[in-house]
């Protein structure tokens, strides 16, 4: 039987983009087999449920490039030996994410979609959801040992938590905010690289220190960059200042409180007051990648998402030691209330129209088990949803202690972004009405933050 198809071709940027990795991630490496898990070990809950011995199949749809086909294959290998009578057939899918997305749908609509989807983030959840496509995994979940429960990161889980405590997927990949830290600059400016108890005090008083100009007045060095000035980003500075951008039903935005206007204004003073962090305008002028400007020495302190690090490592593999040892990573800095990263899943999940949802749950404690996890992560270079799955070795090259960082910080505190309703249109609106404060300096913070609140409101009394 034919048991795997490749669907159309898509350029690796852009499934990460869609994946929600990010743009510059370099190609990972060829997956050997995945090592399967004991059958009743780490993958928790009985498996009273299914036949083993019964023959099936459970077909997997799977968006991603090579390196995902070349994992998909090593799982299904090691789930079919660890399951002889069970094949699980991976649809690959490379090519246009909208015929990817208008495919499932149908597919749903006819009433016969995939058991398993390993494809996308919360939009594409969110848009199955919405068609009453996907299966709640709660009632297989609540099986699980509460040692194998208490192993996934609370953030990544939270994401795929729906308003009634439904569960709709897990999560493979992983991806948190840490602070990149050019080692150079600080040597320059005869500032000590700070410990993982920075504050953003620290932060607002090193980076005009770090922040270097040439004869002219042109900055050759920027103290420290954040590259978007929206909601998902801004939201750690607001959390660590006690503020929300909402509240908990989503049914007002909450950003114009003390708190939250306090860590907001923390960026904006670096950027207007200090001139130590670049606003979103002077970014676009200076056509200077973000991950370039890093690399380069351009950069002395870098918000970014953890997916950075193979591009930085990739960008510098062809420099000396001295070159490839310059940089590093730090936690994020802390405010009143402590630091919570935002945390972005790859979620594997089931369709509710599945014919073996026994199967199908069977396939994701698989895919997220502690051995299977570890063997992706070793892969991927990035974290995984399990804890114990962050332990294991990393790509070569990878520094052990950026992962320990980075495992750190999300177990620390973590939690999804913002997910509001009508999503597209919130974050459009915030964005738009803060640009004049943020990117142009022409609107006071507190009268942007104003603004934005009349009109999301607005958006959000309106029905889903």
């Amino acid at each position: 039987m034919q048991s795997s198809t490749h669907q159309g071709v898509r350029s690796r940027r852009e499934f990460l983009r869609l994946a929600g990795l990010a743009v510059g991630v370099t190609a990972m490496a060829a997956c050997a087999p995945v090592s399967a898990p004991q059958a009743a070990g780490s993958a928790g809950a009985s498996q009273s449920a299914i036949d083993v011995n019964e023959d099936v199949t459970i077909t997997v749809a799977c968006y991603g490039g090579p390196d995902w086909m070349t994992f998909g294959d090593g799982a299904k290998a090691s789930f079919e030996k660890e399951f002889p009578h069970a094949t699980l057939n991976v649809e690959y899918w490379a090519g246009d994410d909208q015929a990817f997305l208008d495919s499932i749908t149908a597919r749903l609509v006819a009433g016969n979609p995939p058991d398993v989807g390993l494809a996308g983030g919360s939009s594409w959840v969110d848009a199955f959801k919405g068609k009453g496509g996907l299966l709640d995994l709660r009632s297989f979940w609540d099986l699980l040992p509460s040692d194998d429960q208490n192993d996934f990161y609370a953030g990544p889980l939270q994401q795929y938590t729906g308003k009634n405590n439904e569960l709709w997927g897990l999560p493979m990949a992983v991806f948190s905010e840490t602070t990149g830290v050019w080692k150079p600059a600080f040597e320059e400016a005869n500032i000590p690289v700070p410990g993982d108890d920075w504050t953003w005090d620290d932060l607002a008083s090193m980076a005009p220190q770090l922040t270097k100009k040439d004869a002219s007045g042109t900055v050759e060095r920027w103290g420290y960059r954040l590259n978007a000035n929206d909601l998902n980003h801004l939201s750690i500075p607001v959390w660590a200042y006690g503020g929300e951008f909402f509240n908990e039903d989503y049914t007002e935005f909450t950003g114009n409180s003390p708190e939250a206007i306090a860590g907001m204004q923390v960026i904006h003073d670096l950027i207007w007051k200090a001139g130590a962090s670049p606003s979103a305008l002077t970014i676009l002028e200076e056509q200077n990648d973000s991950y370039n400007a890093f690399s380069a020495g351009q950069t002395a302190l870098w918000m970014q998402g953890s997916w950075f690090y193979s591009n930085v490592r990739a960008k510098l593999a062809t420099g000396d030691a001295a070159l490839q040892s310059a940089w590093d990573i730090l936690t994020l800095p802390k405010g009143p209330k402590g630091r919570t990263t935002f945390v972005s899943a790859n979620p594997i999940y089931a369709f509710s129209a599945s014919k073996e949802p026994q199967w199908a749950w069977e396939v994701i404690k698989f895919m997220t088990s502690s051995e299977t996890q570890m063997s992706a992560a070793k892969v991927f270079g990035v974290e995984m949803g399990r804890k114990s799955a962050n332990a294991g070795p990393k790509p070569a090259g990878q520094a052990p202690e950026h992962s320990e960082r980075t495992a750190a910080m999300m177990a620390e505190s973590s939690k999804p972004a913002p997910q509001p309703p009508h999503y597209n249109e919130v974050y459009d609106t915030f964005t738009r009405v803060m640009q004049e404060s943020f990117w142009e300096n022409k609107v006071p913070l507190e009268d942007a933050v104003a603004d934005a609140k009349k009109q999301i409101d607005a958006l959000l009394a309106q029905p889903e």
